[in-house]
């Protein structure tokens, strides 16, 4: 009988990954932190799947309040930066573009450096 085994090698890098929905009020603000070391990688990417035109304003502010990234009236976005600064990182949606529907957005925010193909084991390193 000729049995193959396989080995699994399983790499662990601190990597925190945050997946919610909210709900931003008609005329409404909700923002969230995330604490973040220099360095570190961060990928926040959302989608507003219900309400009016599904469009909303969205900012990245820096832990001392500086913004470092604005889109408006989009439906969907994604960004990714690596934190110049640490602290806690506030991100913020605004629906000033709607007075009176409210906005349902899917939220997934990904903080720490990803893995690399580099850091992988070859088969060769087995």
């Amino acid at each position: 009988m000729n049995t193959q085994y396989v080995l699994l090698v399983c790499v662990i890098v601190p990597t925190l990954i945050h997946g919610f929905n909210i709900i931003v009020p008609g005329s409404g603000t909700v923002y969230f932190l995330e604490q973040v070391e220099p360095g570190e990688r961060v990928h926040q990417q959302f989608h507003v799947y219900v309400g009016g035109l599904r469009d909303i304003d969205f900012k990245i502010f820096d832990p001392n309040g500086k913004p470092i990234y604005e889109a408006s009236r989009v439906e969907s976005e994604g960004t990714e930066f690596i934190a110049q600064v640490g602290g806690e990182y506030k991100f913020q949606f605004t629906n000033s573009i709607s007075t009176v529907t409210d906005k349902f957005i899917s939220v997934t925010t990904t903080v720490g450096n990803k893995l690399q193909e580099k850091d992988v084991a070859k088969a060769e390193h087995l």
